[in-house]
């Protein structure tokens, strides 16, 4: 097993449906490369018995635990990692539709490049389609330890260096969609999620990559407008967040 894909979830199974259908349709795996452990915490809204029905019925490989109450992010993430099987995590919120063909397959060699080429790798995620720019709340850039620098990835995940068409930044967190080794989780996320996480590995010299051209799209931000609505109202001076903010008025 290559990865182990962990998606909290608490009565959203519209976008939870969505979620991983596009995991089947644009991770770059083979369905035994992989594995989805989806932490239902007290669903109400039919999530456990559609679960349970895509697990019986084989449509994808989907291991459930199911809670009789809501833990928290965190604590779910963590009840996830006890039971991987990947030499790779994957934190995948349950709103999140992939854009990018190949998508964990290129996050895979992308971390695996990095560390090849000597880096200290905690964590490698990818971007909101949405945009990605230096101004935006989301991204909260740490200060950088070596220039950015630019990779290229083929269509069948190798590599090349240098190409134009692929840039990673080194943040001090991820978004809400990252890839680590199993080895990471022995630090604990806890109410503090991924920021947190991040941000304790970062403090002990380790860095996290965000890929501008690995891409997904965040459905709740993206339709709803709640999380960039949240966002604008924390960072008013943002121009990012409040021109995205502006199109769902």
């Amino acid at each position: 097993m290559k990865l182990s894909i962990i998606i909290r979830t608490f009565d959203r199974l519209e976008y939870l449906v969505r979620t991983i259908a596009s995991i089947d349709e644009k991770s770059g795996l083979n369905r035994d490369e992989y594995e989805i452990i989806v932490v239902d915490q007290n669903s109400s809204d039919g999530t456990l018995q559609w679960l349970q029905s895509v697990k019986r019925n084989g449509y994808y490989p989907i291991e459930i635990i199911h809670l009789s109450e809501n833990i928290g992010d965190g604590k779910g993430m963590e009840k996830g990692i006890s039971m991987a099987k990947g030499k790779f995590i994957a934190q995948h919120d349950d709103d999140i539709e992939l854009v990018t063909f190949l998508y964990f397959k290129r996050l895979i060699c992308l971390y695996k490049k990095l560390e090849e080429d000597g880096r200290k790798v905690c964590a490698v995620g990818a971007s909101h389609r949405q945009g990605f720019e230096y101004d935006s709340a989301p991204m909260r850039f740490g200060k950088k330890r070596y220039p950015e620098n630019v990779f290229g990835i083929t269509e069948d995940g190798t590599y090349s260096f240098y190409l134009i068409d692929h840039t990673i930044y080194i943040v001090s967190w991820v978004t809400a969609s990252f890839i680590f080794r199993k080895a990471f989780a022995s630090r604990a996320f806890g109410a503090g999620m991924c920021n947190s996480w991040c941000g304790a590995w970062w403090d002990e010299g380790y860095d996290n990559f965000l890929c501008q051209d690995i891409n997904f799209w965040h459905i709740d931000s993206g339709e709803t407008g709640a999380h960039v609505r949240k966002q604008a109202d924390k960072f008013p001076s943002y121009t990012y967040v409040n021109r995205h903010y502006q199109s769902f008025l």
